[in-house]
Protein backbone atom coordinates (compact mmCIF):
# COMPACT_ATOMS: atom_id res chain seq x y z
CA UNK A 1 0.00 0.00 0.00
CA UNK A 2 1.31 3.75 -0.69
CA UNK A 3 0.79 6.40 1.49
CA UNK A 4 3.05 9.53 1.25
CA UNK A 5 4.82 8.19 -1.86
CA UNK A 6 6.00 5.28 0.40
CA UNK A 7 5.32 1.89 0.31
CA UNK A 8 3.80 0.58 4.13
CA UNK A 9 4.57 -3.00 4.34
CA UNK A 10 1.78 -4.57 6.20
CA UNK A 11 3.54 -7.21 7.47
CA UNK A 12 5.56 -5.33 9.56
CA UNK A 13 4.69 -4.18 13.50
CA UNK A 14 1.81 -1.20 13.34
CA UNK A 15 3.61 0.73 15.71
CA UNK A 16 6.29 3.23 15.41
CA UNK A 17 8.59 2.58 18.53
CA UNK A 18 7.74 5.09 21.62
CA UNK A 19 9.98 8.39 21.37
CA UNK A 20 10.63 10.33 24.13
CA UNK A 21 9.08 13.79 24.30
CA UNK A 22 10.54 16.69 26.18
CA UNK A 23 7.96 19.28 25.39
CA UNK A 24 5.85 18.05 28.50
CA UNK A 25 8.97 17.80 30.90
CA UNK A 26 9.67 19.18 34.35
CA UNK A 27 9.72 23.20 34.85
CA UNK A 28 13.74 22.91 36.29
CA UNK A 29 14.83 21.58 32.68
CA UNK A 30 13.84 24.41 31.10
CA UNK A 31 15.63 27.42 30.15
CA UNK A 32 14.93 29.95 32.83
CA UNK A 33 13.44 33.26 32.13
CA UNK A 34 15.35 36.48 31.35
CA UNK A 35 14.88 39.34 33.61
CA UNK A 36 12.67 41.04 30.69
CA UNK A 37 10.50 38.10 30.45
CA UNK A 38 7.28 37.43 32.11
CA UNK A 39 5.85 34.34 33.83
CA UNK A 40 2.52 33.93 34.11
CA UNK A 41 1.57 31.23 36.78
CA UNK A 42 -2.20 29.73 36.61
CA UNK A 43 -3.57 27.45 39.46
CA UNK A 44 -6.69 25.90 37.94
CA UNK A 45 -8.21 23.91 40.56
CA UNK A 46 -7.72 27.06 43.35
CA UNK A 47 -8.70 29.31 40.06
CA UNK A 48 -6.47 32.36 40.10
CA UNK A 49 -3.09 32.81 38.60
CA UNK A 50 0.12 35.10 39.69
CA UNK A 51 2.26 37.40 36.75
CA UNK A 52 5.74 37.54 37.80
CA UNK A 53 7.79 40.40 36.93
CA UNK A 54 10.44 42.36 37.20
CA UNK A 55 8.63 45.03 39.14
CA UNK A 56 7.29 42.33 41.78
CA UNK A 57 4.29 39.59 41.52
CA UNK A 58 0.85 40.44 41.63
CA UNK A 59 -2.11 37.74 41.79
CA UNK A 60 -5.65 37.75 40.38
CA UNK A 61 -8.48 35.59 40.97
CA UNK A 62 -11.04 33.91 38.37
CA UNK A 63 -14.76 35.87 38.82
CA UNK A 64 -16.75 33.67 40.53
CA UNK A 65 -18.95 31.70 38.25
CA UNK A 66 -16.26 31.62 35.70
CA UNK A 67 -15.04 28.37 34.32
CA UNK A 68 -11.00 28.69 33.40
CA UNK A 69 -11.00 27.23 30.06
CA UNK A 70 -8.69 27.51 27.53
CA UNK A 71 -9.78 30.77 26.35
CA UNK A 72 -9.39 32.44 30.09
CA UNK A 73 -5.59 32.62 29.19
CA UNK A 74 -6.54 35.26 26.89
CA UNK A 75 -7.37 37.43 29.59
CA UNK A 76 -4.72 36.28 31.59
CA UNK A 77 -2.29 37.25 29.00
CA UNK A 78 -3.48 40.99 28.55
CA UNK A 79 -3.18 41.10 32.64
CA UNK A 80 0.33 39.89 32.17
CA UNK A 81 0.71 41.82 29.09
CA UNK A 82 -0.72 45.43 30.59
CA UNK A 83 2.21 48.40 30.79
CA UNK A 84 4.82 46.09 29.16
CA UNK A 85 4.38 47.39 25.59
CA UNK A 86 4.46 44.20 24.25
CA UNK A 87 1.89 43.84 21.63
CA UNK A 88 -0.61 40.93 22.68
CA UNK A 89 -1.22 39.87 19.08
CA UNK A 90 0.18 36.60 18.43
CA UNK A 91 2.74 36.58 20.89
CA UNK A 92 4.16 33.41 21.83
CA UNK A 93 4.03 31.92 25.49
CA UNK A 94 5.91 28.55 26.44
CA UNK A 95 4.27 26.25 28.70
CA UNK A 96 5.76 24.13 31.52
CA UNK A 97 4.89 23.10 34.60
CA UNK A 98 6.27 20.33 36.77
CA UNK A 99 4.42 15.98 36.54
CA UNK A 100 5.02 16.74 40.59
CA UNK A 101 1.67 18.75 40.55
CA UNK A 102 -0.34 16.91 38.70
CA UNK A 103 -3.25 15.58 40.62
CA UNK A 104 -4.76 12.94 38.46
CA UNK A 105 -4.48 12.31 34.63
CA UNK A 106 -6.68 15.05 33.36
CA UNK A 107 -5.55 18.07 36.13
CA UNK A 108 -2.76 19.76 36.87
CA UNK A 109 -2.58 22.08 40.52
CA UNK A 110 0.29 24.22 38.34
CA UNK A 111 1.04 25.50 35.02
CA UNK A 112 3.84 28.18 33.93
CA UNK A 113 3.47 30.07 30.91
CA UNK A 114 6.62 32.16 30.04
CA UNK A 115 6.20 35.03 27.39
CA UNK A 116 8.92 34.61 24.30
CA UNK A 117 8.42 37.65 22.02
CA UNK A 118 11.79 36.37 20.68
CA UNK A 119 10.20 33.03 19.46
CA UNK A 120 9.96 31.99 16.00
CA UNK A 121 8.07 29.24 14.58
CA UNK A 122 10.21 26.36 13.12
CA UNK A 123 9.00 25.34 10.05
CA UNK A 124 8.77 21.74 10.67
CA UNK A 125 6.49 20.35 13.93
CA UNK A 126 2.97 19.69 15.28
CA UNK A 127 0.21 23.11 15.35
CA UNK A 128 -2.83 21.88 17.39
CA UNK A 129 -5.88 24.55 17.25
CA UNK A 130 -8.02 25.06 20.10
CA UNK A 131 -11.49 26.76 18.61
CA UNK A 132 -13.66 28.45 21.11
CA UNK A 133 -16.76 26.19 20.00
CA UNK A 134 -14.92 23.08 20.92
CA UNK A 135 -13.20 21.71 18.26
CA UNK A 136 -9.49 21.24 18.35
CA UNK A 137 -7.43 19.97 15.41
CA UNK A 138 -4.10 18.85 14.44
CA UNK A 139 -1.76 19.80 11.80
CA UNK A 140 1.65 18.31 10.75
CA UNK A 141 4.43 20.03 8.91
CA UNK A 142 7.64 18.09 7.86
CA UNK A 143 10.08 18.54 4.47
CA UNK A 144 9.07 17.20 1.32
CA UNK A 145 5.29 18.06 2.11
CA UNK A 146 3.68 20.64 0.09
CA UNK A 147 0.91 21.13 2.45
CA UNK A 148 0.57 20.14 5.91
CA UNK A 149 -1.24 17.26 6.71
CA UNK A 150 -4.08 17.66 8.63
CA UNK A 151 -5.39 15.26 11.61
CA UNK A 152 -9.24 16.42 11.33
CA UNK A 153 -11.29 17.81 13.83
CA UNK A 154 -12.44 16.54 16.91
CA UNK A 155 -14.92 17.78 19.01
CA UNK A 156 -15.00 17.97 22.88
CA UNK A 157 -16.88 20.98 23.91
CA UNK A 158 -14.38 23.98 25.37
CA UNK A 159 -11.75 22.55 26.94
CA UNK A 160 -11.02 23.58 30.69
CA UNK A 161 -7.61 24.87 31.46
CA UNK A 162 -6.77 22.05 33.50
CA UNK A 163 -6.70 19.58 31.06
CA UNK A 164 -4.25 21.21 28.66
CA UNK A 165 -1.44 18.54 29.03
CA UNK A 166 -3.90 15.72 28.91
CA UNK A 167 -5.30 17.01 25.54
CA UNK A 168 -1.77 17.94 24.24
CA UNK A 169 -0.39 14.64 25.08
CA UNK A 170 -3.29 13.05 23.37
CA UNK A 171 -2.48 14.73 20.25
CA UNK A 172 1.20 13.90 20.90
CA UNK A 173 0.86 9.96 21.20
CA UNK A 174 -0.98 10.11 17.24
CA UNK A 175 1.91 11.96 16.35
CA UNK A 176 4.62 9.85 18.08
CA UNK A 177 3.31 7.11 16.02
CA UNK A 178 3.56 8.63 13.10
CA UNK A 179 6.89 9.67 13.16
CA UNK A 180 7.43 12.54 14.66
CA UNK A 181 10.22 12.92 17.69
CA UNK A 182 9.04 16.54 19.79
CA UNK A 183 12.25 18.64 19.72
CA UNK A 184 11.05 21.63 21.89
CA UNK A 185 8.38 23.03 24.47
CA UNK A 186 5.43 23.65 23.45
CA UNK A 187 4.22 27.28 22.51
CA UNK A 188 1.13 29.16 22.81
CA UNK A 189 -0.41 32.33 21.01
CA UNK A 190 -3.92 33.54 20.26
CA UNK A 191 -4.32 34.28 16.17
CA UNK A 192 -7.32 35.18 14.40
CA UNK A 193 -8.25 32.57 11.77
CA UNK A 194 -10.34 33.80 9.23
CA UNK A 195 -12.68 30.41 9.45
CA UNK A 196 -13.08 29.85 12.89
CA UNK A 197 -12.29 33.36 14.31
CA UNK A 198 -10.00 33.67 17.42
CA UNK A 199 -8.21 30.85 18.25
CA UNK A 200 -5.19 29.39 20.54
CA UNK A 201 -2.31 27.87 18.35
CA UNK A 202 0.15 25.60 20.12
CA UNK A 203 2.66 24.57 18.31
CA UNK A 204 5.81 22.63 18.85
CA UNK A 205 9.03 21.64 16.84
CA UNK A 206 9.52 18.26 16.19
CA UNK A 207 11.52 16.09 13.71
CA UNK A 208 9.72 13.60 11.29
CA UNK A 209 11.66 10.09 11.15
CA UNK A 210 9.74 7.39 8.63
CA UNK A 211 8.40 4.52 11.30
CA UNK A 212 9.80 1.59 10.93
CA UNK A 213 6.63 -0.18 9.56
CA UNK A 214 7.92 2.31 6.40
CA UNK A 215 9.81 1.42 3.59
CA UNK A 216 11.10 3.30 0.26
CA UNK A 217 8.70 2.45 -2.61
CA UNK A 218 10.74 0.26 -5.40
CA UNK A 219 11.86 3.07 -8.50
Amino acid sequence: MIEHGVTVDDSAPTTAQPVPAPALVPTHTRRPPTSREIVLVAYPVKKNFTVRKPSGDSSYDVPSGFEMLHFDLEHMFEVALDGTGIDPENVWWELSFDPADQVNEYTISQVSFTCRPEYTRDPFGVRITFEEDGMTKRYGYRPGLDFPEGGGGVGTGPCELHSIAFDLRIRMDTAIEEGYRFDGPWMFRFVEDPHSGKLLEAFSAASWTKPKRWRVAPQ
